[in-house]
């Protein structure tokens, strides 16, 4: 007189799934009997939908909601009719928790450009068996994250930044819908710097003038530069003349650039000459220097003959003269002006 239950199996899903019990019932079923699923702890959920297979056959679906550990236990289909009731066996559902791994990857080795991690899932939480394992990782102040498939129990994180800090977590999946469970606790480690890309470029004159030389050049990039520690600097060199016939002095020096700076004023220069220019990039992986740049200064009021080189011999009617050029001329000599002066007896 009352609905007939086949047996009910068990059901098996992952937390947070839905899990759906489906009792298939062989009898008359009417409109007005009731369908409901009975937990073994006495709480009740009624039918979300009955399909008529036949006259006489139809299936009855129960839908629990993203389960969770708590809701592990023993179910059976049950029908109330003014005819009599029916029960089906208890069928289990078993509410498995996604694993995920207690402790973070390991580092092995850093490089400028790749991380070598080992993946350390031997103690997990949650359930097995895995059958996927894989590694999800970030730059610390970048908004995307990437996943790779790791089938060992190492792996290598290829074309990273240089000198940059990342986050490295390992995922892992047991089998069925929504079996990844939450990533590990990250390892957090920094690739090395490496040297710098190429020479700075673009090195020109802003303003010459006869004792100080503006220059200027290409910003800096992060490409560029290949770490967050570096130095610019400029180093310049000129040969001064050796005062009376003396040998030839050549001043070098290197001046520190302030960091992010892309211009710099030289002075204290001579005036009306050659000054050779080159700018070093340098961090704690190598130097990368540019090509020499001559640029000449302007020329500028010239300094005072020694009187010590000034010589004269007199004639009858006039003054022979004779002077060596200034020890700071500052440029072409053009011209020079001799004014007489004198006691008359």
């Amino acid at each position: 007189k009352a609905p007939h239950f086949s047996r009910l199996g068990d059901e098996e899903v992952n937390a947070g799934q839905n899990a759906t019990f489906q009792c298939v019932a062989t009898g008359r079923a009417s409109e007005a009997e009731k369908f409901l699923l009975e937990r073994h702890n006495g709480d009740i959920l009624t039918a979300a939908s009955v399909k008529h297979l036949s006259h006489r056959r139809f299936v009855v679906s129960f839908q629990l909601d993203s389960v969770q550990r708590s809701d592990q236990d023993l179910y059976r289909c049950v029908t109330q009719s003014s005819r009599g009731s029916g029960v089906s066996n208890f069928a289990e559902l078993v509410v498995k928790v996604p694993p995920s791994p207690i402790a973070p990857p390991q580092l092995l080795r850093a490089g400028s450009t790749y991380l070598i991690i080992q993946l350390n899932t031997n103690s997990i939480l949650g359930d097995g068996p895995i059958i996927r394992k894989e590694i999800e990782y970030r730059a610390s102040q970048s908004p995307w994250s990437e996943v790779h498939g790791v089938n060992m129990v190492t792996y290598k994180l290829w074309h990273l930044d240089p000198d940059t800090e990342y986050h490295i977590s390992v995922l892992l999946t047991r089998p069925g819908e929504g079996g990844t469970g939450p990533p590990g606790p990250p390892l957090v480690s920094r690739t090395k710097c490496a040297e710098p890309m190429r020479p700075l470029r673009g090195l020109i004159s802003t303003d010459i003038q006869s004792r100080q030389l503006s220059l200027q050049w290409e910003n800096l990039a992060f490409n560029l530069t290949r770490c967050h520690t570096y130095s610019v600097s400029l180093c310049y060199r000129y040969t001064m003349a050796g005062g009376g016939g003396g040998h030839n002095t050549t001043v070098r020096e290197c001046l520190a650039v302030e960091h992010n700076a892309s211009r710099f004023t030289l002075r204290d220069l001579p005036p009306y000459h050659s000054v050779h220019v080159r700018l070093s990039l340098a961090n704690p992986e190598g130097k990368k220097e540019s090509r020499e740049v001559t640029f000449q200064t302007e020329e500028d009021i010239p300094g005072g003959i020694a009187p010590e080189s000034l010589t004269f011999t007199p004639l009858d009617d006039m003054i022979f003269l004779k002077w060596e050029e200034p020890v700071e001329p500052n440029g072409l000599i053009t011209q020079y002006e001799v004014s007489p002066w004198g006691h008359f007896c």
